[in-house]
């Protein structure tokens, strides 16, 4: 037998790295450039463009945790003059739900504002309460079906490249 599998050896090397710690692999950043450049080319007169705008301009501007943007409710958002509230039931660090808000503010240009488009799309999305990030079926129809951490992931490596990844919004 390996003395790799034995369960006194692997609480040992748990311990040792809880004491020292372990260095975690950190998604890449990617330029601001790119991003206004990417978020500006994305066709938002469709519905899987605004909704990708949205993820990403989201994301990036509230630095959201793909699991944070993926359990996003309607009712979790609260529009204003000044900006934006987000109200965050429950997230990585935040496992009780203690009350958690970020606010998001309005940007000058009409394309690169997370609120404004935001706006466009919880209006074409037509209800009041639900899952803000949905996906849809040919023809553009909208349907019930929240969208998975892992499809925010697919949508920033569609548009930004597969060397990003949806942390890669939080880590730049």
């Amino acid at each position: 037998d390996s003395p790799t599998d034995d369960k006194k050896f692997k609480v040992l090397l748990e311990g040792i790295a809880r004491l020292k710690g372990i260095r975690q692999k950190q998604a890449p950043a990617f330029s601001l450039a790119l991003f206004k450049r990417t978020v500006k080319s994305i066709d938002a007169k469709t519905v899987a463009g605004l909704r990708d705008r949205v993820v990403l301009l989201l994301g990036f501007t509230g630095a959201f945790r793909r699991s944070e943007l993926a359990a996003l409710n309607v009712e979790d958002l609260s529009f204003s003059e000044e900006g934006l509230i987000v109200n965050l039931a429950k997230s990585k660090t935040n496992q009780l739900g203690a009350a958690e808000e970020k606010a998001i503010f309005y940007s000058p240009e009409m394309k690169l504002c997370p609120i404004r488009t935001l706006q466009a799309w919880v209006q074409r999305l037509d209800r009041t309460t639900g899952p803000v990030f949905v996906s849809f079926r040919k023809g553009e129809r909208l349907t019930e079906r929240r969208l998975t951490d892992r499809h925010v992931n697919i949508i920033v490596q569609r548009y930004l490249g597969t060397k990003y990844t949806a942390h890669s919004l939080r880590a730049s």
